[in-house]
Order: C-alpha cells, then structure tokens, then sequence
C-alpha cells in the first residue's frame, strides 16, 4: 500500500536574535563563499511515500513501528499487527518495531524486532517477525543457512507467515522467547551482538520437518556464552526456558513475578559473593528486610531483590535517591537512582533489569559517578540529582572513564590501595574535584589506556558512560520537543566546534557550518592553523540530497545512502549581560547506522551563533592565555574525543564573550 504523494515545501527560515541595537550579532564575513540566503522562501522537491508493515509473532498491537526515513507511523484500525509507516523520504532502510503486546496473551514485546530491507526485493507490504530480527545484519550466506535451517527460502522468511504452505507460528514464538527471556531475566546492552549469538547458536541445533526446536538447548547455549564474556553483550539468564508449546505462557510468568522485582549486576568483570544493601539517601532507611542477607551470585555478580507493597507505594508517592551499594572486604561500589525514574519505569514494567536501566548494573563507572555526586551535594535532592548526573555526562564522560579505569585496577587485583584508604569509594571520593571534576595524580597514575579501552570496548559498561536523555525531557528557558523545533526556532543553521594536532603537530581550529533543511542537509568545514586570526580557510560544500525531520531527530542520507541521525539531547542557555544577547550550546546524539551495526553513537555539541565561532577565531589575539590554555586542553587527545571537553571549555569562556567584542560598545 505503497501512497505515493509529490510535495514542493517552501520554508522560510530565521535568524532569531535576542539581542538588541547594531551590537547584536557578528556575522559570517571572514569566511569566503556563498552564504545561502535564510531570510528567503525555498522551494524544495520532496517525494513522500507510504509504506504498510505487517508485525508478527503472533500479531503485535500497539507497537511503535518506525523507520529513520519516515515522520511518522499509525496502526491500521481494521488489520490486527498492521502499521502504516507514513511521509517517507526515501523506502526504509531498518524498520524498528518497539513495545506492544502478542496477540491477546498480553505478552509484552520487550526486545526491538527487526527488518532490513536490504535483504528483500519488496518495495511495500514488509514483514517484520523474530526471523527477520534473527538475520537483520546477517550476510548473505547466514540468510540463506537460517532459511534452510527452518525448511524456507530465503524470499520465504521475509514473507507473511500466514501466507506460507509451512506453518512456522512455532518456531517464531520460540525464537521471540529466547530475545524476551533474555530481557526479562539479564542485562542485553548490545542487541545485536545478542541477536548474532543467537544467530550462531540456532545454526548448530537439529530442526525438525515441522520447524521445531529444543529451545532449552539453544537457551543453554546462549547463557553459557554470555556467562563465559558478559562483555560482548551483556549477561542472561535464560536457560531455564522450557520448551513447551504453551511458551508464552511462560514468557508472561517471567515478565510478571508476584511481587515487584528487581535484577541486578555488581560488575566488572562479575563481582560475587557482595553484599548489595538498597536505601534511600534522605533518611538512610534500608528499602530492603533483610540487607545483610542480599548477596551476589559468586559466578555471575547478579542480585536479586523482591519489593513488598509498602516499599512500591513509597517508590510511587514521595522524591528520594535510592543507592545501590556492593560492599565485598575493600571493593565497595555504588550506583543510583531517583525515585522518579523509577516510578517511570515501574508504569510499564513489574520487573526491572539492566535491560531496562543500566543504573541497576553496579560497577566502576557508576561508582565514580557517585562520588562525584555526593560531593556536589546532589544525592539528597532529586532535582539537583538528575541535572548534576546530566552535566557529568555530557561533560565529563572523559574524567569519569579515567577515573574509572584506575578503581577497575583495584577490582581486578593490579592496584593496591595502600594504607590510605579503607575502600575504593572513599580512595574516588577523596581524589575528585567535583566542580570541574579535576583529579588527583593518584587516580591519574592508576588509570592507564589499556584499562580505559577495556572500558570502552565493554557493551555493559560503554553505555553507562554514554549520554541517555530524552528530548522530550530537555530544559532551557523555551519548551521544544527536540532538533526541530531548535532547528527551526535557530534559523536551521548550527556550527560544531573543534580543536586538534594534526600528525605533523599543526594545531587546528575547525568549524562546521550545518544547514538542516526538509530534504537537505548541507555542511561547510572551515579551518585555521597555529595562532592565526584572519581568514579561515574552507573546504568545498556538501549536500547530502536526502533528509528529514522525524519525531525530533534529524535524519540525513549520502549519497551512498548511509544514514546518519540526530537528535537532541540537552540545550544550554548563557545570557550576556554586557552584549545584552544569550547564546545557546545544543548537546545532539548523532547516530550512524550500517548493514553490520544498527546504531552507534557519539555525542557532539553544536552552537547556535557564529559570534562564538568568531571568538574562537579572535583567541590568540584578544586572550593569549585563554588560547593557550586551550592548546594545552586538547593536546594528546584523538581528534573527535575532543568534541565535548572543548565545548565545555568554550562555555566557561561565554561569560567573558564581552572582551572579544570590545570594539562594538
């Protein structure tokens, strides 16, 4: 049900100053090419289509079905499991189907099901089920072997199930059980390094003529492997699956415990034989009976805590920190929660896990993490906690990784923490600066690059240092709902800042200029080298034809249909009193999706104004030191992990943007 519909869009598009007189804005004149006019009315040429996606396990209601080319999407009010995925740029790429129950079992949908549509000839009427989740970044040859594994053909396990000869009902179920399983009993950082596990595992099993299978083999399997190395995509539990007809019956059981239920992880690697005491920051009080009783697993660092009633209603009523503290002889780490995420979890979920919160994962990151909040004074006010845990991801993921590298020394057995201090949360807490978050030599010394990698390179960890706003939840002196309405409100024109050594030792300065535009995205990159304060130098334009706004993301195709979206995750405000003007600085996750990884992400800070690009030009002669300063900042680092420290470094030069523009007063 393909709709087709040819739309020429004209968009007129503003600078929003909030300043006042001939001293309010510096324009774009050092840069020599063609400014594009934003004032003027555009026309631009968007085909939009329409495209019909069928969800089955059995069908799935209530979904969110969507796709990166498309603005939005709507269940079909006379087909049960059908969507209409509407105003598509471009055909889908990966549909992404979230949430929604199975059939009438009230089964929740927790684990994403996916399509790629790569691996099909259809231009409309797709199908997304648990076998296409199975082979969603998988090759060509994979496709083909799962196809026979289950008696297919390759056409045939994309295609409507209740159009096959075959029924397969069975052997859909079975797979979804061991993806739901897994969320409801463990931690699945990295789904499609899972959805690849499974992969290879389902290849060795026998499968009868009716496309049976022992799902308790493959489960066992699967469980085995992410016990052996929880950091290739996290650590479940799922071996106890029977291997019934009735499975979704028992999905539902996992899914529902008797009382609220909370899985947890002391991590890295697996910590056992912890106590894990759970309470509340105001009043101390222990959110648990029997806390010296509540030990991790010895193998796995896994927790288990039951809430009664009394504490749910707690949870639900009244604003608090809740901590999670491991305490094993000198290894003590701890992580937290306000009760507000939790009463927002608690809305969907009677059971809780790393799947659904990376908070509940105890470990090294999150332990400095704390200290630094405690030190701020920020576990008492839940407020206060949730903007103090924003600002050091955003900022300061660098320090926390460091920081955390040199308490993972100590965890693992390689650092010792002398007589100085009784554990590792106090050796954190009283070697960080909590404002800037500066660290002590000791921490520096204890955390070395290996470590740091070993970090980065971990699926349970990796995430915990990551920035996970909603735009839905942003600040900031205006409502939006995300890069749109910033977008629009902006003029549609950002710049990205940055700084770097080149190879040879060439300091640079560079910034992108960014236009968003319905079906454009143009950037422009400009640079500068050593101490220079004239002309910047730029390189040709490039557009990128395919683009659009989606539900507050940005999303943008090359010419080689490479996708790549944005999506706002937090926005500064800084007012100048003396320039009468503010400025805004806008955190955006951007996301690059591939055949081989559906999503990887790293954050990048934009700026709204170019009166901020040209301070960054004018440093080395109106601040010599604050340049200076700024060299040394970047000095030894990779080009984009820059990113974020340099824009806080620019922000804490706002205040003082005044003295670049002295000669305007």
């Amino acid at each position: 049900m393909k709709v087709l519909k040819n739309m020429t869009i004209a968009i007129t598009t503003a600078l929003i100053l909030s300043g006042c007189g001939d001293n309010s804005s510096v324009t774009d004149t050092n840069v020599n090419y063609d400014q594009q006019d934003l004032g003027a009315a555009i026309p631009v040429d968007v085909e939009y289509n329409d495209y019909s996606v069928k969800v089955v396990d059995d069908e799935i209601t209530g979904a969110n079905v969507r796709a990166s080319e498309c603005n939005s999407s709507e269940e079909s009010a006379t087909e049960k499991g059908v969507y209409i995925l509407k105003n598509c740029v471009a055909k889908p790429s990966y549909i992404v189907v979230e949430g929604g129950k199975i059939g009438d079992t009230n089964v929740r949908q927790n684990f994403p099901l996916l399509l790629n549509t790569a691996n099909i000839n259809s231009e409309d009427g797709f199908v997304v089920t648990p076998l296409t989740t199975l082979v969603a970044d998988a090759n060509e040859t994979d496709i083909k072997a799962i196809a026979e594994k289950f008696g297919l053909s390759k056409d045939e396990l994309f295609k409507d199930p209740a159009k096959l000869e075959k029924n397969i009902t069975n052997t859909l179920q079975k797979i979804n059980a061991i993806y739901l399983k897994a969320d409801s009993d463990g931690a699945v950082a990295d789904k499609m390094k899972f959805i690849q596990v499974v992969r290879k595992n389902i290849k060795t099993i026998e499968v009868t003529d009716t496309g049976d299978f022992n799902v308790t083999d493959v489960a066992d399997k699967i469980e085995t492997e992410s016990q052996g190395n929880p950091a290739m995509f996290g650590l479940v539990f799922i071996g106890d699956l029977k291997n019934s007809s009735d499975i979704l019956t028992e999905i539902k059981e996992t899914q529902n415990p008797t009382k609220v239920t909370f899985l947890g992880l002391v991590f890295d690697d697996p910590v056992g034989g912890a106590n894990v005491s759970v309470y509340r920051t105001d009043t101390n009080d222990s959110l648990i009976e029997n806390p010296d009783d509540l030990k991790t697993d010895e193998k796995t660092g896994r927790w288990v805590v039951e809430f009664n009633q009394s504490i749910v209603d707690t949870i639900n009523k009244k604003d608090f920190i809740v901590v999670f503290k491991a305490k094993k002889d000198k290894i003590v780490l701890q992580s937290s929660m306000s009760s507000k995420q939790l009463r927002d979890l608690l809305k969907n979920h009677k059971k809780l896990t790393p799947s659904k919160s990376a908070d509940l994962i105890i470990s090294n990151v999150t332990t400095v993490e704390n200290a630094i909040l405690q030190k701020r004074g920020a576990l008492k006010d839940s407020k206060n906690f949730e903007n103090n845990k924003t600002d050091l991801k955003t900022y300061y993921s660098d320090k926390i990784l460091t920081a955390s590298a040199a308490v993972k020394n100590m965890v693992d057995g390689n650092g010792s923490l002398g007589d100085d201090y009784d554990d590792t949360y106090q050796f954190v807490f009283e070697n960080v600066t909590p404002d800037k978050v500066e660290l002590n030599k000791s921490i520096e010394g204890n955390g070395t690059t290996k470590l740091k990698n070993d970090i980065k390179e971990n699926s349970l960890l990796s995430q915990q240092l990551q920035f996970n706003q909603n735009s839905s939840d942003l600040g900031g002196k205006t409502e939006n709902n995300g890069f749109e309405d910033v977008s629009n409100t902006n003029g549609n024109t950002f710049y990205r800042i940055l700084a770097y050594y080149k190879k040879d030792g060439a300091f640079i300065r560079e910034y992108t200029k960014i236009i968003t535009l319905p079906g454009k995205y143009e950037t422009k990159s400009c640079y500068l080298e050593g101490n220079v304060t004239t002309d910047w130098k730029c390189d040709k334009p490039i557009t990128l034809s395919v683009a659009n706004f989606s539900d507050g993301i940005y999303n943008a195709r090359d010419d080689e249909m490479n996708l790549t979206t944005y999506s706002l995750d937090k926005v500064d405000d800084i007012y100048v009193s003396a320039l009468n003007k503010s400025y805004s600085l806008y955190s955006v996750s951007k996301n690059n999706y591939s055949s081989n990884q559906l999503k990887n992400s790293e954050q990048e800070v934009l700026v709204g104004d170019f009166d901020i690009v040209d301070m960054f030009r004018r440093m080395p002669k109106e601040d010599k030191k604050s340049f200076d300063d700024l060299q040394d900042e970047v000095k030894g680092k990779a080009r984009d992990e820059v990113n974020v420290e340099l824009n806080r470094y620019i922000k804490e030069q706002m205040s003082e943007i005044k003295k670049y523009f002295k000669e305007q007063k």
